[in-house]
This record gives structure tokens, C-alpha cells and sequence, in this order.
């Protein structure tokens, strides 16, 4: 297969604030070229969750060029070509809104997510963030570092395609119903794939949270249910209760088959095996009965907030 496969780092909350691309171009299956950019974002002010995740700060992009200059850079690797990024519709978002600040039309151009993909492919895992992959995988990773991030999503995605047994983007559509997500100026269609296992949540009651009327419903919450473990490092977890309740989701007490989402506290995921929250052990043990939960942590879950969820709260 050829594709490129494309990851973002933002330098604070807004999706406009790209400010590391790392890119890989892969021509059957192979890597053959990689490339970063340093950029400066917009807006140009770093907060110090972000920083502390990927490691950059004014030093590195205060003589960067704005993305609408790398954009000129980026588009020979997109014309005609298939973007791939683990989380996509983050990554799309971001490349949406840092061009939209400089009002510039651009290619349009197919994409495809690797997270999830490896959701449809791999559902005996307990957690789908690329670092977990990773090591599922033997692949190497330096997490929050663009180009690194890249590289793993491209190999990961060549993986799950050979364990799916495709070897094009059409055969993944004929054999297994899964359609490229489509991006331009006048239209935007997300990564579909087929539903394996969708769970039929009922609205649960735990506080005042769950009665609050969504003011701008995401997709990735509506009707989805939330438990939080551990301590968030980017905002509160009454606030972090909010934003799903307003975003058409609500919030349980504790992990049940009723429940989508578990979201730990940043950590390292891998450590918190060895002394796990009782929620971390349930929603592990129901994984391994069949039940599709997600363990997510806070790094995934900021991922999924829209700009526009966030700023109507």
C-alpha cells in the first residue's frame, strides 16, 4: 500500500496551535522518506500540559515559519495521495483549523485512522493509545516526538492491513465495508468503519452532571458513557464531567457494561498494571468477558474535545 502517515503536536488547547508535523511516506509497505517541521502556532503561547507532553516550547518555534508555509511544503506529499494518523480526526482537525487562520483553500485529499482501524482489528486489547500498540506490536516509539509518532502509525497501519489480509484501500472497502474518511473546503467525512459491538447505554444518574442539557453535541460522546480514574493533570475532573455531559454524554460513578469510556489520569498506562485502580482491574476484566470498553488516558480524552464543545461550556 502507499500512503503518508502524518502526526501534529499542538502547543496549547486550540486546534489551530500546530506547532510540530512529523510526516513518513510509505510506497508499498516500505518507509522511504520522512520529514518534520518546527512551526509557530496560532495562537502563539504555549501551555505547560502540552509542552510537558512533547517537550517544545517558544525556543524551537520562535523562528519557525506559520503552517501556511509549511503547508506549501506539505501538499506534494498530499496531492494524490492517502493521509493516515493514529486518532485522524484529531490530526485532520488540527491541519483544518492552523489553515483556516490564513484563510487558505487547499487539496482535498482522503485519510484513514490507524486507532481506529486497530479497533476493528484487534478487539482483544484493553487499550488502543499508539504507545500500547506499540509495544503490542514490537514497534519503536519516542511517544509526543511527531516524527516517531508517524513512523509507529504507518508500521502499525501496515500491520493491521497485512492481519486483515488487504492490501489496498479498495479491498479494505470491498472485503470489509470500511470507507476513507474525505476532507476539503466544502466537506468533511470521517473515517467510517463497519460497527462490530455497539453498546446500548442507558442514561445513568450519579449527580446533577447527567441532567445537563448538551449545548453542542460530539460525536465522540454523545450517548457514551464516562468513568474517570486517577487525578487529570489539564483540569479538573468535575470540569472534565462537564464537557462530556455538554457534549451529549454522561458520567457513571464506577466501571460497568454500561460504560464506553474509562479515562486514567496522565500516566504511563503500562505502570499502572502493577498497582491498577479497582475501575482499571473491572474495566479489564469485562474487556476479557467481550464487553468493548475503551481505557483511554487524559492525553486521548483532550484529543477528543472539540474547540467549538469546549468554548460553549
Amino acid at each position: 500500500m502507499d500512503f503518508i502517515a502524518i502526526d501534529f503536536e499542538t502547543a496549547n488547547e486550540k486546534r489551530s496551535s500546530a506547532c510540530s508535523l512529523g510526516l513518513v511516506v510509505v510506497k508499498n509497505n516500505v518507509i522511504v522518506d520522512k520529514r518534520h517541521w518546527y512551526i509557530k502556532p496560532t495562537p502563539n503561547y504555549y501551555n505547560p500540559f502540552n509542552s510537558g507532553l512533547h517537550g517544545i516550547g517558544n525556543a524551537q518555534t520562535c523562528e519557525a515559519p506559520n503552517f501556511d508555509v509549511v503547508y506549501e511544503e506539505l501538499l506534494p506529499f498530499i496531492k494524490n495521495n492517502v493521509v493516515v494518523a493514529h486518532n485522524a480526526s484529531f490530526d485532520i482537525s488540527v491541519f483544518r483549523h492552523a489553515l483556516g487562520c490564513y484563510n487558505r483553500s487547499y487539496e482535498e485529499f482522503n485519510f484513514a485512522c490507524s486507532y481506529r482501524l486497530a479497533q476493528f482489528a484487534r478487539n482483544d486489547l484493553p487499550c488502543y493509545k499508539l504507545d500500547w500498540l506499540a509495544l503490542e506490536y514490537g514497534l519503536p516509539l519516542n511517544h509526543h516526538d511527531a516524527v516517531s509518532d508517524a513512523t509507529a502509525c504507518a508500521q502499525l497501519f501496515v500491520a493491521l492491513c497485512n492481519g486483515l489480509s488487504v492490501t489496498s484501500f479498495d479491498e479494505m472497502r470491498e472485503k470489509y465495508k470500511i470507507q476513507l474518511g474525505n476532507c476539503s473546503e466544502q466537506h468533511y467525512r470521517p473515517f467510517r468503519i463497519p460497527t462490530v459491538s455497539v453498546s446500548q447505554n442507558k442514561r445513568l444518574t450519579i449527580s446533577e452532571l447527567n441532567d445537563l442539557d448538551p449545548t453542542y453535541v460530539n460525536d465522540d460522546f454523545a450517548s457514551k458513557s464516562f468513568v474517570f480514574t486517577g487525578t487529570l493533570s489539564s483540569m479538573t475532573r468535575e470540569r472534565a464531567s462537564t464537557i462530556v455531559c455538554r457534549g451529549g454524554g454522561n458520567v457513571a460513578g464506577g466501571v460497568s457494561k454500561r460504560v464506553d469510556y474509562l479515562v486514567c489520569g496522565i500516566q504511563d498506562l503500562h505502570r499502572v498494571k502493577d498497582s491498577a485502580s479497582g475501575k482499571f482491574k473491572k474495566a479489564i476484566e469485562l474487556r476479557e468477558t467481550g464487553h468493548p470498553i475503551q481505557i483511554i488516558d487524559e492525553d486521548i480524552f483532550l484529543q477528543m474535545i472539540d474547540e467549538e464543545l469546549l468554548s460553549a461550556i
